[in-house]
């Protein structure tokens, strides 16, 4: 990976990876975790080509036309501050500690946000159990309108399991925050002439240190203990938060495995995940814990050409 970012060429093109990540992105996440970040990372970065100027009025604009909600619920208020806290804090982070990894840097921006919202929450007089009725409400409204002509007992499945989705807001949240960060970040020095910050590596080299395994650990046992609420509820989003860093990095080990296998092969591959998600994400999950003691990574590269090598 390298250290200092480089001009991008003006005729480079958008890695069609990269391209299809963002649009399965602004579909299924908080369209602001990406444009946010994208935009202000452009202007902190004195733009100076037509590009730049291009894509800092489209993220601005398409920011406006996916993001801004028709009603301003409690849920959307709450994902509106933490995400603009969140975008200003990530482009400051990228100028001050460009040395730094963009996970890293996007877990300082995530714990200033949370930070940022937490006192926001305290001065309003916020409390958790108004921000979980007003989710369940409009998770309520969503799994009603998804479950339209479902039969009954399928309506009355997802509405018992909705408190529990609710409690875990936070935590969802929270990875696609990270999630748009890494994104943004690797638009951005696609678009930037002169980025600034390390850029991303690729996605089947993603990997971060391996003590934080201690932390995922931790978490598990903190989420085991009859602490009631709040710290029970904490551990339980943290563990969202472990799981979803720990199944990219197993799907990250799966990219860099498929990367010769024929097309076809992997999209049967993946259509298989679609039909089995549950048991394809706890796959990942298992895989990405592996990972830390395992390096599949290293063992799948092949060994250096001109050595010796013993029968």
């Amino acid at each position: 990976m390298t250290n200092a970012a480089a001009p991008a060429p003006s005729g480079r093109r958008f890695p069609p990876g990269l391209f299809f990540g963002l649009v399965a992105f602004l579909v299924l996440a908080p369209p602001l975790f990406v444009l946010g970040p994208l935009l202000i990372l452009l202007v902190l970065s004195r733009p100076t080509t037509f590009r730049e100027w291009l894509w800092i009025a489209l993220s601005a604009a398409a920011g406006y036309a996916l993001g801004a909600p028709t009603e301003i619920g409690l849920p959307s208020l709450v994902a509106l501050s933490g995400g603009a806290i969140l975008a200003g804090s990530f482009g400051v982070l990228t100028h001050a500690f460009r040395q730094t990894s963009t996970l890293t840097r996007a877990l300082l921006a995530l714990a200033t946000a949370v930070a940022g919202v937490l006192i926001w929450g305290a001065v309003t007089h916020l409390s958790m159990p108004d921000l979980d009725a007003a989710v369940l409400k409009d998770l309520d409204a969503t799994m009603r309108a998804l479950f339209q002509g479902s039969p009954q007992d399928q309506i009355d499945a997802a509405v018992a399991a909705m408190p529990d989705v609710a409690r875990l807001f936070p935590g969802v949240v929270a990875l696609q925050a990270l999630a748009g960060l890494v994104l943004a970040a690797a638009w951005y020095h696609q678009v930037a002439r002169r980025p600034v910050g390390r850029p991303p590596a690729p996605f089947g080299a993603l990997r971060f240190n391996d003590h934080l395994i201690w932390g995922a650990i931790f978490t598990l046992g903190l989420s085991l203990l009859p602490l009631g609420d709040p710290w029970q509820r904490i551990a339980q989003n943290g563990l969202v938060i472990w799981s979803g860093l720990y199944a990219a990095r197993g799907l990250a080990v799966g990219v860099a495995a498929l990367g010769r296998w024929p097309l076809f092969g992997r999209l049967l591959l993946i259509g298989a995940a679609i039909l089995m998600f549950p048991f394809a994400v706890g796959s990942l999950i298992l895989v990405g814990l592996a990972d830390t003691w395992v390096d599949f990574r290293g063992r799948l590269a092949p060994p250096p050409s001109g050595g010796t090598h013993a029968s």
